[in-house]
């Protein structure tokens, strides 16, 4: 079996040590939660200039997230713009979460820019769409789940050809950008104490925009549900769930 790239787009050692502290760098959290072995995965540090392999030989792709934006002029971010292009028409499966949704939604096209609002860090709700019911990856959630979130920017318009898989008040958290490519905002692979750590790193820019820091700190709770979105993926890298259904196929006319 090919393996699961992760493009690590951001090296949380060096940016954001009290996370590391806790949770390590999110490759390996990334892994660990779609429940890959480290030896059935390839991380590669694409936001320190690492260069990916070919698409021809990953059996999935994972983008992180990063606090990165995907406008910025950073020669890695053009990077993996074209990667994700490559995997997305090779059909090799892909996720982006946050940052890497973004990424994906503005490498196709698509519009990403910030929220209208105060950033959306902590706990929030999640509506799944009725679009979402036959999906692989959101079909088996819930109407209304919990997620953690962690962004200042948002994709404001999908794709062409796209489909808006789960949203909230601030936008949408989750596209189908292709039959085997999804992308959410929110983070499936964050605990609580992960997100905890992550609002702590931007309290100052929340109180900047009249939120309560420490009210949306003791509002963030587990999100099991969410989690299950990197399992779900696992299983289609691995072949054991379809991406999508199967067309019928067609008959000879009598």
């Amino acid at each position: 079996m090919k393996p699961l790239l992760i493009l690590e787009c951001e090296v949380v050692s060096e940016t954001a040590p009290t996370f590391f502290a806790c949770c390590g760098e999110v490759g390996p959290l990334i892994g660990a939660a779609a429940g890959f072995e480290a030896e059935g995965t390839v991380i590669v540090r694409i936001g320190k200039g690492e260069a990916p392999p070919p698409v021809e030989e990953i059996g999935g792709l994972v983008i992180s997230g990063s606090a990165s934006m995907v406008a910025d002029p950073d020669p890695w971010i053009a990077t993996a713009a074209d990667y994700c292009r490559r995997a997305i028409a090779a059909e090799v499966p892909t996720l982006g979460i946050c940052f890497g949704h973004q990424l994906i939604a503005h490498a196709l096209g698509g519009v990403v820019a910030p929220i209208d609002g105060a950033p959306e860090y902590g706990t929030v709700e999640i509506e799944r769409m009725a679009t979402a019911t036959s999906d692989a990856l959101f079909s088996g959630l819930p109407e209304r789940f919990l997620a953690q979130a962690a962004h200042f920017q948002s994709v404001l318009v999908p794709p062409a050809g796209s489909e808006v898989l789960a949203v909230n008040p601030t936008g949408i958290h989750g596209l189908r950008f292709a039959p085997t490519a999804w992308g959410v905002q929110f983070h499936p692979e964050f605990t609580a104490e992960g997100t905890r750590l992550t609002l702590d790193l931007v309290r100052d820019d929340l109180v900047a925009f009249g939120v309560d820091p420490d009210a949306q700190r003791a509002a963030i709770a587990p999100t099991p549900v969410a989690a299950t979105v990197l399992t779900r993926f696992a299983r289609i890298v691995r072949g054991e769930t379809e991406a999508a259904p199967r067309k019928p196929e067609k008959t000879a006319a009598a």
